[in-house]
């Protein structure tokens, strides 16, 4: 005859209420560089000085993230005077 093995301390756990809901690392890179950007003002800033704001974000998921910020139309993208630069501005202001 078997016998079955009885858990002797039988802990309940209890559910969190409520669980905010987390956005992904993407939208929330995406977010703080148009913030980073609206903050600006209406002279906007390049990838240098953004990359200088965002300072604990990786370079390339910034480049990834103005693309994707631009390709929604949110922000604009005009160029400095001698042509090579792009400088970032919200497409609100």
């Amino acid at each position: 005859m078997v016998r079955r093995q009885v858990r002797r301390n039988k802990q309940v756990i209890k559910e969190p209420e409520y669980i905010p809901e987390k956005l992904p690392v993407y939208e929330q890179i995406k977010n703080a560089a148009l913030k980073a950007i609206e903050e600006s003002g209406e002279y906007g800033c390049t990838a240098r000085e953004l990359g200088g704001k965002l300072n604990n974000i990786d370079p390339r998921r910034i480049r990834e993230a103005t693309a994707a910020l631009k390709g929604a139309g949110k922000i604009k993208v005009v160029t400095c005077r001698c042509g090579s630069t792009p400088i970032y501005t919200s497409a609100l202001l």
